[in-house]
């Protein structure tokens, strides 16, 4: 069983981590870059038909800024590769995707990248990490949950925060109250195994530290519009 002490401090770091890979195009060119290999420089877009060139060039500008692609030669020849700490984000995606199979079962006939991408997704919702890390250890008050995340809440109070946000990871079917006054909360079966892609994704941070986070925020839904759906010229993991 998983469980997380909690440290304002160390659940916004993860929800910055979880948004950084929840940033548009990551998961898909980091598990091709994983999967197959460096790709020549001047020949990015040839895996990616479904990003236009401007895309594509931000989303590796990004991702070089943040450590995760660079440049490298190969026989002379430029090219992107997956850096270190990409290599590194296998076990993570491991644990998102395996979550996602279990417990989003719209995703269980899609592709491994997009049932990451829709796990990432859920987690990068507004105030959903720092919930469930207030969770980990058992049933709280919403009262105690909105005192432990005030450090977390800039743009509005903890007290708005959490009558907002509860209500959904209740539909969400993350958490359930757990008394008649709707005042104790707890993590359901579901939230509770999402607290194991979660502690991947804070062992991965943890390990590389170097990392920029900064003020990276939320940059997608868990709706299947937003899902990035492989090419079909493309091999793909089914896992």
């Amino acid at each position: 069983m998983t469980t997380m002490t909690f440290d304002a401090g160390r659940a916004e770091r993860i929800d910055k981590l979880v948004a950084l890979l929840a940033a548009p195009g990551t998961t898909r060119i980091l598990t091709e870059l994983l999967d197959f290999g460096p790709l020549p420089r001047h020949q990015q877009g040839s895996p990616f038909p479904e990003f236009g060139s401007s895309r594509l060039y931000h989303c590796f500008t990004s991702l070089r800024q943040r450590g995760l692609v660079e440049i490298q030669l190969a026989d002379g020849v430029p090219v992107f590769a997956a850096s270190e700490a990409a290599g590194d984000l296998g076990d993570v995606y491991d644990a998102l995707n395996s979550w996602a199979k279990a417990h989003l079962p719209h995703t269980v006939e899609l592709p491994y990248v997009t049932r990451v991408h829709e796990t990432l997704a859920l987690l990068g919702e507004p105030f959903t990490v720092p919930i469930l890390a207030t969770l980990a250890n058992g049933p709280v008050w919403s009262e105690i949950i909105e005192r432990l995340i005030r450090p977390c809440v800039h743009s509005v109070t903890a007290r708005a925060a959490v009558a907002e946000h509860l209500p959904r990871l209740a539909t969400r079917g993350l958490i359930d109250y757990v008394d008649q006054d709707f005042d104790t909360v707890a993590l359901t079966g579901a939230g509770r195994a999402l607290l194991t892609p979660l502690a991947a994704v804070d062992s991965w941070g943890a390990e590389h530290t170097h990392i920029p986070v900064g003020d990276q925020r939320r940059a997608v839904v868990p709706a299947m519009a937003h899902a990035i759906l492989p090419s079909p010229a493309r091999r793909w993991r089914t896992r």
